[in-house]
């Protein structure tokens, strides 16, 4: 409903037939009104939220990750790194029917094409991941390649989802030299559906694209490559220390959380290469 001030020279405000009154910068203007549309809460309009809903909740989970692997590739689109991730992997999170009732819609997510990074640099080839029966997860990559842009000194970062927790973990990053690493997986993740991405970042920021690999399991594996080249050490809580047994040097956990580190369910532990 439309108000008249100051007698019939007034301005009007509000709507008046197709037409809205109101005040811009102290002076009375109109604009035409539209409508607003309310749209049923339908079965269709519920799955297509639920599919939105699981790519942000994937980005918001793994944004440790894609800080890193998607940061100067979502700078040059001039968007956040979680709306890039949701540009670039948008068509590998599907919509099911199950049955020929609409209600029984669910979401499937094609892990193994997901990508968390973006980048010129040299591909982390990956030779094999398992968990032991001690729940240690092992990845193991190659150091040589013969790509193009690929150096030793590159770092490898390792993230991984667990899917039933709907949570994931980047762990502290290695060299390619050091062809593996290892991280104790908390308790209650040993025996779900995990899924690990692998990528590298070079002197510059530069990044590679991601690679994805599936650990086995301690009743299905057989060996893996990468346990001979990484060990697992326990953080004092007194100092929360980095320590790398290659290098021999200590630094702060809060500024290894401000390179894009994060260790989200076990802070007491970390991953360094066993040196040669």
């Amino acid at each position: 409903m439309a108000k008249q001030y100051n007698g019939i020279l007034g301005p009007v405000v509000g709507r008046l037939g197709p037409v809205v009154g109101y005040l811009w910068r102290g002076r009375p203007v109109f604009r035409a009104y539209v409508e607003h549309i309310h749209y049923p809460n339908t079965v269709r309009q519920q799955a297509e939220r639920d599919w939105f809903v699981n790519m942000v909740r994937f980005a918001s989970t793994a944004r440790s990750a894609l800080l890193v692997g998607m940061q100067q590739a979502s700078l040059r689109e001039c968007m956040t790194e979680g709306n890039y991730f949701v540009l670039r992997n948008k068509q590998h999170f599907h919509t099911v029917t199950e049955d020929s009732a609409e209600a029984s819609r669910r979401i499937e997510v094609d892990y193994e094409r997901l990508s968390l990074s973006e980048g010129p640099v040299a591909r982390v080839v990956a030779t094999g991941a398992s968990v032991d029966a001690e729940g240690t997860l092992h990845v193991g990559w190659q150091r040589h390649t013969g790509q193009h842009r690929e150096r030793a000194c590159d770092q490898v970062y390792c993230y991984i989802y667990d899917v039933a927790e709907r949570r994931g973990m980047l762990a502290a990053h290695v060299e390619r030299r050091d062809a593996g690493l290892a991280l104790l997986l908390p308790d209650h993740w040993q025996h779900h559906e995990l899924h690990c991405y692998l990528f590298a970042v070079d002197d510059y920021g530069n990044v590679s694209e991601t690679s994805y690999i599936t650990p086995a399991s301690a009743a299905s594996a057989d060996g893996t490559e990468g346990e001979e080249n990484a060990t697992i050490i326990k953080i004092s809580p007194d100092n929360e220390k980095f320590v790398s047994l290659q290098r021999e040097t200590q630094s702060d956990i809060s500024a290894l959380r401000v390179a894009g580190n994060s260790f989200v369910t076990r802070p007491e532990y970390a991953i360094v290469p066993r040196g040669d």
